[in-house]
């Protein structure tokens, strides 16, 4: 605290009023001045003038403040210029709910095929090891809260000699810096164009305290470090490189160094470049800017108002960002439909987006998935659709992205961001319940109501306990607040922003396997719907056609379909036909292993056992539900994942199976 109230601040100079004015105008002016300035420092004004620390802000606080302080100043020498380059993201990954599951994950991911230099798994290394174990790392990790994300991406990566030693050097200078030794692993990824390692930092210190960093450190003091070790291997830039390389963001339709630079020197808008600077390396720099707002001025984001003079467009940088993030996502879709030797044209690639209220769903095959925010998490993939156009999809965060793999058939569409229609029965509820919502009460509002359809609407609460938006009393009830709707709507748009599409995997199966095999598939049930309209004559939708016509011949010789005439028949009931048969050959199989009976289920049947695997057919996804001497298969819900090896109960009716989970140690509740 001392050292924050130390430090040099700006000084100002008070003006004296004209006497006995009443106008207070400037007086207003002049304490809101007041206000600022106490609000940098980190202090506020009250109503009886007592100045007070206002808020906290980490920039000169935290391991590393030195460090990062010294790093700022460093970075703006004029000389500075010359040092190699590093990118350096950052984020705090806090480790709350989920947050240890999550973390496996995500080091899964990046531990993932091809991203080694010889197009193997990438392997995790530490300071002491080329070999971490992934789940020893996770297990230390458990009670941290919160770890570090890093990804290092030196420009010139391909000069390199050894990643891992530099990586480890830039870890060792972190230490230094920061006063105390860093559990992390880290793993070397050579599949983009730009080389970059993916660091995970536990976020403790070698004494188990919570290791928080100087924002200015991370900041500042991470790329000034990592730019001072690669400048000392490599050698400073030479000036006809640097040239080069400046003279590139000339022409570029994204944003670039030269555009913050005119939005920094902009004045209200309007920047100046002309005049002649009397360095070399002044006027090669005018030159640049001058280029640079000719290029804007022809993207109609600038607009010569006098010779030399421009007005920018606003948020002109906000608009090239968008564009660069457009061209690499296009770049994306070309690599990854040549890497399947597809042949697509440019006009038919598009960007699926969720905010268009006219998107329409879109059906289609993956292609590939990657991570469109390495830092947090994000996911994108790319579709082959039926209509014969190529999607790029931000698909945000999901929990297993092995669920999604190449060749499997996915149906997007967008998410909802309002309140769900279950949000608006609850809150109707409430109003009559004076703010509290229950089971007997929704069967008082709603004698139709099936036990399940009432089992929803407590699911849904349950999640919104979790999020703090309602109360769960002891007998069992939900207190409901006044602003419900309201709230669920914000909840509904944070999660939006965290999954923006709405993904149903049709099948993990491709059509190639579909072709012959004895379950119902999704080919199967295009055929029922018989609806050829939304199939395109061009890529994906080509393949689906002659799939089609390959399953048409496959149905005709198992006697499961007839051609009258001109007409192609399927039989009643095909696919409860084709699924029965799919199941009785997997019961037969799972029997054969385990030396139990499988026993069928029924309208109105109890089920019980404990749920022990997923299995995963051509008819779509089953939980296999397992006795002492006998095993269940029943359709697999997601709500059976959280209790997978321990017991469950259902019971079947008309509306599908209502799940008891119980948890080890206590009572059944209802999920």
């Amino acid at each position: 605290m001392a050292r924050v109230m130390a430090r040099k601040i700006d000084h100002f100079r008070p003006r004296l009023g004209i006497p006995r004015s009443r106008d207070d105008r400037v007086a207003k002016r002049y304490l809101q001045k007041i206000r600022n300035r106490l609000k940098q420092a980190g202090r506020k004004l009250t109503p009886k003038g007592v100045v007070k620390y206002a808020y906290f802000r980490g920039d000169y606080t935290g391991f590393g403040a030195r460090a990062g302080r010294v790093a700022k100043v460093a970075g703006s020498h004029p000389q500075a210029f010359r040092n190699r380059r590093v990118i350096i993201k950052a984020r705090i990954a806090r480790h709350t709910g989920q947050g240890a599951k999550k973390l496996a994950s995500h080091i899964k991911y990046i531990e993932r095929d091809g991203v080694a230099k010889d197009g193997d798994k990438g392997k995790l290394y530490n300071a002491a090891s080329d070999d971490v174990d992934r789940d020893e790392f996770v297990e230390r990790a458990k009670g941290d809260r919160h770890s570090f994300r890093l990804i290092v991406s030196p420009e010139d990566a391909h000069q390199i000699e050894d990643m891992k030693t530099f990586i480890r050097e830039f870890m060792a200078q972190m230490e230094e810096n920061l006063g105390t030794g860093l559990d992390y692993v880290a793993v070397d990824h050579f599949n983009t164009d730009n080389s970059h390692t993916h660091i995970i930092v536990r976020g403790v210190t070698d004494k188990g305290q919570d290791l928080v960093i100087a924002r200015d450190y991370i900041k500042h003091g991470m790329r000034h470090r990592a730019s001072e070790i690669l400048t000392r291997d490599l050698g400073p830039r030479q000036d006809h490189k640097i040239a080069t390389a400046m003279r590139k963001e000339v022409t570029q339709d994204r944003l670039t160094s030269l555009d913050r630079e005119l939005a920094n020197e902009a004045d209200n808008g309007v920047v100046t470049a002309r005049g002649v600077p009397m360095s070399d390396y002044g006027r090669l720099k005018q030159s640049l800017k001058q280029g640079r707002l000719q290029k804007l001025s022809d993207l109609g984001l600038a607009e010569e108002i006098d010779t030399g003079v421009y007005r920018l467009s606003e948020n002109f940088t906000d608009t090239l960002k968008r564009m660069g993030e457009r061209g690499d996502i296009i770049k994306t879709m070309h690599h990854a439909m040549q890497s399947e030797s597809f042949e697509h044209a440019a006009r038919d690639f598009e960007i699926f987006d969720p905010a268009n209220p006219d998107q329409k769903p879109v059906v289609g095959r993956i292609v590939t998935k990657g991570l469109s925010d390495e830092l947090n998490g994000g996911f994108y993939i790319v579709v082959d659709g039926i209509d014969g156009r190529t999607h790029y999809v931000d698909i945000g965060e999901i929990s297993d992205p092995e669920e999604y793999r190449k060749g499997g058939i996915v149906e997007i569409a967008p998410r909802h961001a309002g309140p769900r229609p279950a949000d608006k029965t609850i809150a109707q509820i409430a109003e009559k319940e004076h703010g509290f919502y229950d089971a007997d009460a929704h069967r008082a509002f709603d004698p139709k109501a099936s036990p399940e359809f009432i089992r929803t609407h407590v699911r849904r609460l349950e999640a919104l306990r979790r999020a703090g938006i309602v109360n769960r009393l002891s007998d069992g009830s939900f207190e409901i607040p006044p602003d419900f709707i309201e709230r669920t709507a914000k909840f509904e748009q944070l999660n939006a922003k965290r999954n923006p599409v709405r993904l149903n995997m049709l099948t993990r199966l491709n059509i190639d396997q579909q072709v012959d095999a004895g379950g119902a598939t999704w080919l199967d049930k295009r055929l029922v719907k018989g609806d050829p309209s939304e199939i395109g004559d061009t890529g994906f939708g080509a393949d689906v056609k002659a799939a089609l016509q390959r399953r048409r011949a496959y149905l005709l010789q198992q006697d499961l379909a007839y051609e009258r005439g001109s007409r192609f028949v399927l039989k009643k009931g095909l696919i409860k036909t084709l699924e029965r048969k799919e199941l009785s050959a997997e019961a037969g199989k799972i029997s054969r292993e385990t030396g139990k009976t499988f026993r069928g289920v029924v309208q109105g049947q109890k089920i019980s056992g404990v749920y022990t695997r997923q299995l995963n057919l051509a008819s779509g996804r089953f939980a296999l539900i397992e006795k002492s001497k006998e095993f269940t298969i029943v359709p697999w819900r997601p709500v059976l994942e959280q209790a997978l090896n321990k017991s469950v109960s259902g019971a079947v009716s008309g509306s599908g199976i209502s799940w008891d989970i119980t948890k080890q140690k206590v009572p059944g509740i209802s999920i």
